[in-house]
């Protein structure tokens, strides 16, 4: 990231550092009030103009190469049958319905395509089939669907009607241990792949949960993670990690070693790949959607900052193409 003065560089590193305080104010927030409680910080401590100013400080993209046109939305702010609090991820069930992770409500709520809610699953806790900010999602090819209990530093199957079948993980930096597990991937030979955000690392779990193999470490050089999230797989295998603090998306094989990347300048979150290859990254400070090639070229993006139709306010996170 380049700035063209010491001040400028100053406010653009605050505002990733508030970003990051909002974060967490919401995810230690009581059951369905995380939203308020960022609220009250945002207007109480000047957050949000902080993150605005980031946006304009990095990520100038080529306006006339915008892609994506407006189709539909659906939700609303909220703790009710189709509201959301805050939510990080989606993903697609066998029957092409979609579930979405509420963080901030500490659930997993079902919709149709079409947006119309069809039911719920998870509760605020510590306990079999609970949540505490769930942040990632992935389906399997049997239809069960597996999540990242993020502040509970474990993943949890449930069934495709939301029956609680199992876990594994727990706290802690050794391996099979999350320091907040985030983003989730499920490769062709249905093994598990993890960030663990907080541990700067990947791990891997076979089908059973039982753990294999991990990659990563914390720093700036090739291969290595400050904080990363969201992570997706390509048709050939290989693994696609959003370096979060780092502001770049990895590439590795998938024995995990390094191949390639590119620069997201403006928080990148959520990953997904088209039916070309393309690579859809979704720019959380800059309040749009990034398309790249496979071998990371800016091909376009499109959304900015507002709440209209076609507009993302507070950021776009979760990514999911049909």
């Amino acid at each position: 990231m380049l700035f063209e003065s010491d001040e400028e560089r100053l406010v653009a590193e605050q505002a990733l550092l508030n970003y990051r305080e909002l974060k967490r104010l919401m995810k230690s927030a009581p059951h369905g009030q995380g939203m308020a409680v960022m609220e009250t910080a945002v207007r109480d401590k000047g957050f949000e103009q902080m993150r605005r100013t980031l946006g304009l400080l990095i990520g100038a993209h080529d306006e006339a190469q915008k892609k994506g046109s407006y189709e539909q939305q659906f939700g609303s702010w909220g703790s009710g049958d189709g509201e959301f609090s805050w939510f990080y991820a989606m993903a697609a069930a066998p029957n092409g319905n979609i579930y979405i992770a509420d963080c901030g409500n500490n659930r997993v709520e079902e919709f149709t395509k079409e947006g119309v809610y069809v039911t719920q699953f998870g509760s605020y806790g510590s306990g079999n089939g609970q949540l505490n900010s769930p942040d990632g999602l992935a389906v399997d090819a049997n239809g069960n669907v597996w999540v990242t209990d993020t502040n509970n530093d474990r993943v949890e199957e449930f069934g495709p009607s939301g029956a609680y079948m199992g876990s594994f993980g727990s706290y802690g930096t050794g391996n099979g241990q999350f320091q907040y597990a985030c983003g989730i991937a499920i490769d062709n030979s249905g093994n598990f792949w993890v960030t663990d955000y907080g541990g700067n690392r990947v791990e891997e779990f076979n089908s059973n949960g039982n753990y294999e193999f991990q990659f990563g470490g914390w720093g700036t050089g090739n291969g290595q993670f400050f904080h990363p999230g969201g992570i997706a797989i390509d048709r050939a295998g290989n693994i696609w990690v959003e370096d979060d603090a780092n502001e770049r998306v990895e590439e590795f094989s998938g024995a995990g070693a390094y191949l390639s990347q590119f620069a997201v300048s403006g928080g990148p979150y959520g990953i997904a790949f088209d039916a070309n290859g393309n690579i859809w990254v979704s720019e959380y400070y800059n309040d749009c959607v990034l398309e790249f090639s496979p071998n990371g070229a800016y091909l376009g993006q499109f959304g900015s900052y507002g709440a209209g139709p076609g507009l993302f306010n507070q950021g776009p996170a979760g990514i999911l193409i049909e």
